[in-house]
C-alpha cells in the first residue's frame, strides 16, 4: 500500500515498512528535492540542513519548483549589509576611504575615517564644519554668516 506520496514523490514497492498483514504492506515514498517526511509532506529547510550563507546575511530556502539540482541551489542568501562586499564566505567591512566611488570627502578641507560598515569626513581646515545637510562636505566658516 502506498500513500501516494502527497504527489511529492513516488512510491517504492521495493521497500516494504510496515508488514499489516500477508494482503496489506505499507511501502516507502522516495521524496522529490525540497520534501521529507514518510509521506513527503515536510518541505526540507535547507538553510537549516546546509547554511553557508555569510554572518550578516539573511538563508532564505527556495520553495521546492525552484530548486536546482544540477548546480545544487536549494537557498539563497541577501545582500551583505551596506558598508560591507561579500569576498568568499564572508562580508567584508569596505574602507570608503580608500575608495574614489565612494569616498565623497572634499579633499582639501577634510580627512576621511573610516568606520565598520561607514565613514566619516573630519573636517581639518581652519574654522571649517561639516554641513549640517551633508556630512561630507565642509563648509567654510564665511559662507555660515
Amino acid at each position: 500500500m502506498c500513500s501516494g506520496c502527497n504527489g511529492k514523490g513516488t512510491c517504492d514497492f521495493n521497500t516494504i515498512l510496515e508488514d499489516m498483514s500477508d494482503v496489506y504492506k505499507v511501502v516507502k515514498c522516495d521524496c522529490f528535492t525540497g520534501y521529507g517526511g514518510d509521506h513527503c509532506s515536510t518541505l526540507i529547510d535547507w538553510c537549516a540542513a546546509f547554511d553557508q550563507c555569510p554572518e550578516q546575511t539573511t538563508c532564505t530556502t527556495l520553495p521546492p519548483e525552484l530548486n536546482n539540482e544540477a548546480n545544487h541551489t536549494y537557498f539563497t542568501c541577501s545582500a551583505c549589509p551596506a558598508g560591507y562586499e561579500q569576498r568568499g564566505s564572508k562580508c567584508i567591512d569596505v574602507d570608503e576611504c580608500a575608495r574614489e566611488d565612494t569616498n565623497n570627502c572634499t579633499r582639501n578641507t577634510s580627512v576621511c575615517v573610516n568606520l565598520v560598515g561607514s565613514y566619516y569626513c573630519n573636517c581639518t581646515a581652519a574654522g571649517f564644519r561639516n554641513d549640517a545637510n551633508d556630512p561630507y562636505t565642509c563648509q567654510d566658516p564665511t559662507d555660515l554668516k
